[in-house]
């Protein structure tokens, strides 16, 4: 879970980048903002799960509810404060760093299963353990 995060952040950061190419410096700020208040709240729900990780199973489903909806909230506060207090240049911008973080998930996912694809075809066992 953690190395998704970490692709989240990596990705919006070169996203930013490039972005700043095209709307200058308030832009590359507004997918920075937009990017993070999804990526941060991920970071804490990893955390969660993997300190809950340790614990009994019903202690680890309360954990995964409470802190989904944790992230969830989180991230909505995050994006209202964006708007409400930043007001963003590009709203464009914003939305491509929400995108983008929302997005890193399932970039991991195609690379693991590309990645495990390789291996059986090479007959070498692969880790499918989540998070590693």
């Amino acid at each position: 879970m953690l190395k998704t995060v970490s692709l989240q952040i990596v990705l919006v950061i070169v996203v930013a980048a490039l972005g700043s190419l095209y709307w200058g410096t308030p832009g590359a700020r507004d997918i920075l903002l937009g990017g993070l208040a999804c990526a941060v709240p991920n970071v804490l729900f990893a955390r969660l799960l993997a300190r809950a990780g340790r614990q009994s199973s019903q202690a680890f489903v309360a954990a995964f509810l409470l802190g989904e909806f944790l992230k969830l909230a989180l991230t909505l506060f995050c994006l209202m404060a964006i708007v409400r207090w930043l007001t963003p240049a590009h709203w464009e911008a914003l939305l491509l760093g929400i995108i983008t973080a929302l997005h890193a998930p399932w970039l991991m996912a195609l690379s693991r299963r590309r990645e495990n694809r390789i291996h059986a075809e090479q007959g070498v066992q692969s880790d499918t353990r989540p998070g590693s």
